[in-house]
């Protein structure tokens, strides 16, 4: 390469660097200051991948040996970790000293119930939570019912080998409908609530989450709540919702939503909440289904 090739390209370097230096630096602070998410909606709700995109330019920085941009990035990547750790977990589960687990199984998009039965017995799934796009037809098993009184019609069920104390549904607005169970494990008491709140409209948010909180704050028992949230736990929403119910992110970041075992473009939006002496061991996704969807197992520690 010619001496005014090699500085054309050492100067294209610079330029690309210095740009996405200053964008960077502009995302982070108006991010940072912008609480209520009124201005970056879209960048709020992407910010996971703006954070893994701000590592592959650290690195870019480094190959070509620009030391001193590489530790600007490593700044604003070091600043967009704090904010997204402050509403979750990156990539490790909470973990917890508890001594019972409960292994819950949650789908999105099912069709069937006996293939994911099947998966229970096979995992040793204690509380199946399934969301449907068309009811289910009844289905009879020794050990998984469907239908414990109210939590077994309509778009949200849940299936269980563990005898309900109680069981039921719950409306968070005309379209957003959840099923959930109180079980005892151990001498443990536990309620699981199953949501699917994906594709949730903006003017759905503020009603829907404020009619979850209403529904957490009016339980006297330890509760989990597995689902897809219609958002990622940044949002400004789901942040001030969790400070007020004192519930937790327990789970690592999840780069699917059900449709696609991974993909990275897809927003993290399925989560596991509870409080915080609760953690959750593993997050698997079984194989897939008849429906296309895969579903998820969760371990969760009491």
């Amino acid at each position: 390469m010619g001496y005014l090739s090699h500085k054309k390209k050492e100067e294209r370097i610079n330029l690309f660097l210095n740009t996405a230096l200053f964008l960077t630096g502009l995302y982070s602070f108006l991010v940072l200051f912008d609480e209520q998410g009124d201005v970056l909606d879209h960048f709020l709700r992407w910010h996971f991948q703006y954070y893994l995109v701000m590592q592959v330019l650290f690195l870019y920085a480094l190959f070509v040996k620009r030391f001193g941009r590489s530790l600007l990035f490593l700044f604003f990547i070091l600043i967009n970790f704090v904010m997204l750790s402050s509403s979750g977990n990156l990539f490790f589960n909470t973990a917890s000293e508890g001594t019972t687990t409960l292994n819950i199984i949650y789908q999105n998009h099912a069709k069937e119930a006996e293939t994911i039965i099947k998966q229970a017995y096979a995992e040793d799934g204690e509380i199946l939570a399934l969301n449907v796009d068309k009811p289910l037809p009844p289905v009879y098993d020794d050990n998984y019912r469907l239908y414990h009184e109210e939590a077994g019609q309509g778009s949200s069920l849940i299936l269980s080998d563990l005898p309900p104390e109680q069981a039921g549904k719950v409306s968070f607005s005309p379209k957003r409908q959840a099923s959930y169970i109180s079980v005892n494990k151990n001498g443990q008491k536990i309620m699981v609530v199953n949501i699917d709140f994906s594709n949730l409209k903006k003017e759905e948010e503020k009603n829907v989450f404020k009619n979850l909180e209403e529904f957490v704050l009016a339980q006297n028992i330890p509760l989990v709540i597995i689902g897809d949230f219609g958002m990622p736990a940044g949002m400004p929403i789901f942040k001030n919702f969790m400070i007020r119910t004192g519930l937790e992110v327990k789970n690592r970041v999840i780069l699917s939503n059900g449709r696609q075992w991974f993909n990275p473009f897809v927003l993290p939006t399925i989560n596991v909440l509870g409080y915080k002496a609760m953690g959750l061991d593993v997050v698997e996704r079984l194989e897939k289904s008849p429906s296309g969807s895969y579903p998820f197992l969760f371990r969760v520690r009491l």
